[in-house]
């Protein structure tokens, strides 16, 4: 209906062609990249509002989702949002980039939008936070949320149904959107030394536990092939040190999904 409505929490951009909706999308486009770029210059020199800020960005980020021309919104506006993104992080709140994993993950394989992802992931890898602590845990863990909520939802899982419990070759045979931000993300995080630690850790103690409680099969066997690249491809000691750690017999429960969870963590300790 060409509508377009702006609360603190609340933005609706309409993509109808009519001259009226047009106009209003441009308004509100403008007005969202205005506000990134003020939110970011006043998060970079320590204002205050931080709790707030963070709580409006996350609900526009909603707007990716939303949009009937997600590749063309994305271009307009995810270069305003990440840099607003960034200084969320330093502020040790990743909910906005776990936001922007998800709802940006369908990127057309025209775009070079992906390459975006890759240099923010690799950027705020380097990065600390306004203590001085390194942003690679949360990165690791944002990066992991959101190929969670994604598999949960559309089961984007390479692979899925084969029962196959070799090693994977590549990332590719773990995680088959191969344009998305999830998967540009992953490709970054394996990359890095130690992002890759911080990943292996965080997998290891979480099978050691039995596996996520809350985690479904696609999930759970995505982040077991997951360690299984990691394991196979490393030649960092403290990631195959972690690996070894984890023994078969702490994984509970039965089903395929943990008997192919046991014998990948088997086949790559042996």
């Amino acid at each position: 209906d060409g509508s377009f409505v702006s609360t603190s929490n609340e933005v609706n951009i309409s993509t109808a062609n009519d001259s009226t909706a047009l106009l209003f999308h441009g308004v509100a486009v403008s007005l969202l990249q205005s506000s990134c770029a003020i939110f970011s210059e006043w998060l970079a020199v320590g204002g205050l509002g931080f709790d707030v800020i963070a709580q409006s960005v996350g609900k526009w980020c909603e707007i990716f989702a939303a949009s009937t021309n997600k590749t063309a919104l994305q271009v307009e506006l995810l270069p305003a949002f990440t840099r607003l993104m960034i200084e969320l992080c330093k502020l040790s709140d990743f909910n906005v980039l776990e936001k922007l994993l998800v709802y940006c993950d369908e990127i057309d394989s025209e775009q070079d939008d992906s390459n975006i992802n890759k240099k923010t992931i690799s950027s705020l890898l380097t990065c600390r936070d306004v203590q001085g602590i390194p942003l690679a845990h949360g990165v690791v863990t944002a990066v992991l949320g959101a190929a969670s909520l994604i598999l949960q939802k559309a089961g984007t899982l390479a692979n899925e149904e084969d029962k196959d419990q070799g090693t994977p070759d590549s990332l590719s045979d773990v995680w088959d959107v191969h344009n998305g931000s999830v998967y540009a993300g992953l490709s970054v995080v394996l990359s890095n030394k130690e992002a890759s630690v911080v990943l292996t850790q965080k997998l290891v103690d979480r099978f050691r536990q039995g596996g996520d409680e809350n985690g479904s099969s696609k999930v759970l066997l995505f982040e077991a092939k997951l360690l299984s690249l990691l394991f196979a491809n490393t030649t960092e000691p403290q990631v195959k040190a972690a690996i070894t750690t984890l023994e078969a017999s702490t994984l509970s429960g039965g089903g395929t999904v943990n008997e192919v969870l046991r014998n990948i963590v088997e086949n790559q300790i042996a």
